[in-house]
């Protein structure tokens, strides 16, 4: 089984990250493969959990960079929530901006796509604001497969 029939297999077939990575190039890939700021947002996330090291470490991921532009779309088009509370992304991003505390990053660590079809982003609106407050083009994400 390749990469992209793999990861399809353990996405929602038709959610916005089965769409992303697969229009991208995503890979499934072991943890210990991904890239150091990857691993630490994986860890990050989990830790808030209580899941182990093994259970972090003992699985695959997918990992993809997605143009910004087509993520910021495929949230308009998916995320109820924000699409009836604000005209466009750039309301909503003023409204993030002036009502959250974040903080501006230096090093691209990935968002977390959600597997769901309801949602697109699982985790990493900080970051998600963040990059598009820095005029970022390109978001690395990840997604637990």
């Amino acid at each position: 089984m390749d990469t992209k029939d793999l990861f399809e297999s353990l996405v929602t077939e038709g959610s916005a990250a089965n769409d992303l990575f697969t229009r991208y190039g995503g890979q499934v890939m072991g943890f210990s493969q991904l890239p150091k700021p990857a691993q630490q947002s994986i860890l990050e996330y989990m830790r808030g959990g209580g899941s182990s090291s093994k259970e972090v470490t003992g699985r695959e991921y997918g990992l993809v960079n997605v143009p910004m532009e087509a993520l910021v779309n495929s949230i308009m088009t998916n995320n109820d929530e924000i699409r009836d509370n604000f005209e466009n992304f750039d309301q909503y991003h003023e409204w993030y901006m002036n009502n959250t505390d974040v903080k501006l990053h230096k090093n691209a660590r990935p968002v977390t796509l959600s597997p769901y079809d309801d949602e697109v982003l699982q985790d990493g609106w900080h970051r998600l604001n963040a990059y598009y407050h820095q005029g970022l083009k390109t978001v690395p994400a990840i997604l637990f497969v």
